[in-house]
């Protein structure tokens, strides 16, 4: 090793080591620092100052590296900052590892990268949460995404079965326990009894005009492609341009767009097949066609039966059908019980309760036209307005009249004269009176036709002594009274005739003086009498 002691060396250009490195000591022995153009550098003590430092290879530093402003830096180790360290320009790029005080903050306009690593975000790392508020990822067989508030469940997204993806909203306990994730994919559970659960489609705007749409529900599939496309909706639709009146319409799509089957509108008329309405009183409409050019029946499917009840127009003349397919009844009601039927068999049947009591129908085998009564009770027949208005039968033609039955009686043919009406037909039986004398048999018949009484008096075994009067005729006399005897066992030549006294039921037996037999002669004998008189009553 060469040595050189000088006090002062100057004017060197290079100096040239047989070693790897050139030691200064001190007069001492002891390394000591070397002075360069003011550069001063020193291995264990002092400072070390250099107006400009330019290294080409590496720097290390065992030591502190203590200095206001660093740099250009390519790579460093371990910084200890007194107040921070800002980067003001490109980027700050770390290894594997960042590690920060308890208390440290991290700002920045973004994050970029999946977070996959991150951990001690919290107390676990599958929650985003502040406070008793947090959404919380779980990744297992039953993996979903629980969302709380105040502690509480409010929403949960999930999968059933690995291949269908529903969400419970709203009840804590429902929301908690995945109950109805069963029943559908999104779920609203109410919170409390009082309190029902609602879907809420909202749509805010200032002046909606009319036929404005402010929510739809909305039906889709995917048939082809990745789309899919809608084949069902159901929209609410402003009314008049004001936001508490609107229609909500249904519509459905037959292998094209969704066009508007049924219609509620705001004022709670239903249409089906048509949004106007044949006149402001109709309520439900059902529009199939909208000419009468062709067939047009609509169809209502009858419960608990594969056949349909059909109704409304069927072919090109516009005539109407109201038909069960079904070998069954078709009934009509008022206050839920049961007045009238068509049978399966045609029958027109007057039903009250469900219990046939009248029936009109034609036979075909006997070519008869059929009005029965089932019960045995009469069948009334009313009709008019007054006593000359009322019932008429015509013939077969419609234009010859037969008879008319109104309040004054049965009139024929074309007469409607009150004073030819036949008002009463009567047939019966009276026991005729023997006022004091006495018969072993007295019977009596009659038939009143409108006003004229026919009648017919049987009297045997006459005794007594009296004027020979016979009483209780049916109807009292008033005029055109007269009858004969039919036959008699009297003996005697003289002729008796009946007298139907006017204004009395009673009939006098008189000869040809106009004076009344006595039957003290007619002891024993008997009499057939008949005849006519007229009467008001």
């Amino acid at each position: 090793m060469t040595v050189i002691r000088p006090n002062s060396v100057s004017g060197i250009t290079s100096i040239t080591a047989q070693a790897n490195e050139i030691n200064v000591f001190r007069s001492n022995g002891l390394l000591a620092g070397l002075n360069l153009n003011g550069v001063n550098f020193n291995t264990t003590a002092g400072i070390s100052t250099l107006a400009a430092l330019k290294i080409t290879g590496n720097l290390d530093i065992a030591g502190v590296l203590t200095y206001q402003d660093v740099t250009n830096v390519d790579s460093i180790g371990i910084i200890t900052a007194r107040s921070g360290i800002n980067v003001s320009g490109g980027q700050l790029d770390v290894g594997s590892n960042i590690k920060l005080g308890n208390a440290g903050v991290i700002t920045a306009t973004s994050f970029v990268g999946d977070g996959s690593n991150l951990t001690g975000i919290s107390g676990t790392s599958d929650k985003i949460e502040e406070g008793d508020s947090l959404v919380e990822v779980v990744d297992t067989g039953t993996g979903r995404v629980a969302i709380k508030a105040d502690g509480s469940h409010v929403a949960r997204f999930a999968t059933e079965n690995g291949n269908r993806t529903y969400v419970v909203i709203g009840n804590n306990v429902a929301v908690g326990n995945n109950y109805g994730s069963n029943a559908g994919n999104v779920i609203i559970a109410s919170n409390t009894t009082t309190r029902t659960a609602t879907l809420r489609i909202f749509t805010t705007g200032v002046g909606l005009s009319d036929d404005t749409v402010t929510g739809i529900i909305d039906f889709a599939a995917q048939q082809s492609g990745t789309g899919g496309q809608t084949v069902s909706k159901i929209e609410s639709s402003l009314r008049g341009g004001v936001e508490n009146k609107s229609d909500l319409i249904f519509s459905t799509s037959n292998a094209g767009s969704p066009t508007e089957k049924l219609r509620i509108t705001s004022d709670g008329k239903v249409g089906v097949g048509t949004d106007t309405f044949i006149d402001g009183n109709t309520k439900f409409e059902v529009r199939g066609k909208t000419s009468n050019t062709s067939a047009g029946a609509q169809n209502i499917h009858k419960y608990g039966s594969a056949s349909a009840f059909h109704y409304g127009q069927y072919n090109s003349t516009g005539d109407a059908s109201l038909n069960n397919q079904a070998n069954a009844i078709i009934a009509f009601a008022t206050n839920n019980t049961e007045r009238a039927r068509i049978s399966s068999n045609g029958q027109l049947q007057i039903s009250p309760a469900g219990a046939v009591k009248m029936s009109f129908y034609h036979d075909s085998g006997g070519s008869l036209n059929h009005i029965t009564s089932n019960n045995g009770n009469e069948i009334k027949v009313s009709s008019g307005n007054g006593d000359s208005n009322g019932i008429e039968f015509w013939d077969y033609t419609g234009t010859n009249k037969r008879c008319q039955i109104d309040g004054h009686g049965l009139k024929f043919n074309a007469d409607t004269a009150q004073a030819n009406a036949l008002n009463d037909y009567e047939e019966g039986t009276f026991v005729p009176g023997t006022p004091s004398y006495s018969s072993s048999s007295a019977t009596g018949q009659y038939t009143k036709i409108g006003n004229t009484v026919h009648y017919q008096v049987q009297i045997t075994g006459i005794s007594g002594s009296a004027s020979f009067i016979i009483n209780n005729l049916p109807f009292t006399v008033d005029y055109g009274w007269g009858g004969t005897i039919g036959i008699t066992n009297h003996g005697g030549q003289d002729h008796y005739y009946t007298f139907p006294h006017q204004g009395m039921s009673q009939i006098y037996v008189r000869n040809s003086n106009n004076s009344t037999y006595g039957t003290g002669s007619l002891g024993g004998k008997f009499f057939y009498i008949w005849g006519t008189y007229i009467t008001n009553s």
